[in-house]
């Protein structure tokens, strides 16, 4: 059961801000291209595909085709962030308080902008399966495929890839709808004409307008951009 350890490389973390719980974290639907394969969790990040497991109070993760150090999964699953001084100030809710209770150690992980823009507009009146399955066609028709321990994954397509592309065959991936709002939305981050990635460093009001100003793009969908 252990075999692939020895090659993996590995996070302690009684070194850092406790709690943390990679299974809540990654089956809470903050995400969708997590999927548990046996021990271990699979997924694609920033085009690697990550494999990872929590062992007590070590992660131990494999990464392919790059290679990625213990920083890139610290950045990812925010295990430096200060939980218990954040969950102290959003506690005083009833409702709140019960689901820190029932869910210790989920944490908010750090997710690529485009993805998680493109994922939530895909999102809307669709339940997780349904997502799931939708981002796996868009990625599958317009990804790269990648190989790694006998499972095939794909990488999430780049703006250029859905901008370009024809509305039908983005209907072939169950968009129905929101296959008119992935496309405009797609050329306009391709234009850059809105800039994802500096938006992170604008204020929360400005940073909300600017994606509200995108098709597909509602107040629910811009604040859990915003949030992830």
């Amino acid at each position: 059961m252990f075999k692939n350890l020895d090659a993996s490389l590995k996070i302690q973390l009684n070194q850092l801000v406790t709690p943390f719980s990679l299974e809540h974290t990654l089956r809470c639907g903050q995400s969708f291209r997590w999927r548990k394969l046996g021990d271990w969790w699979y997924g694609v990040v920033d085009e690697k595909v990550v494999k990872i497991r929590q062992i007590d109070d070590k992660l131990w993760f494999q990464t392919f085709p790059e290679e990625a150090n213990a920083a890139f999964m610290r950045n990812y699953f925010r295990l430096d962030d200060n939980l218990p001084h954040i969950l102290s100030q959003i506690s005083r809710d009833e409702h709140i308080r019960r689901a820190i209770q029932r869910f210790s150690g989920l944490r908010i992980i750090r997710q690529q902008p485009w993805e998680c823009l493109i994922s939530y507009i895909c999102a809307t009146y669709k339940n997780i399966p349904a997502i799931k399955e939708t981002i796996l066609n868009l990625s599958k028709r317009f990804g790269t495929k990648i190989t790694f321990n006998g499972y095939d994954f794909y990488t999430f397509p780049k703006p250029s890839d859905l901008a370009n592309s024809d509305i039908e065959d983005l209907r072939k991936c169950k968009l129905g709808f929101r296959a008119k709002r992935v496309l405009k939305t797609s050329r306009i981050i391709h234009k850059e004409e809105i800039d994802l990635e500096a938006l992170r460093k604008t204020d929360y009001e400005h940073a909300r307008n600017e994606l509200l100003s995108l098709p597909g793009v509602g107040p629910k969908v811009a604040d859990c951009v915003l949030l992830f």
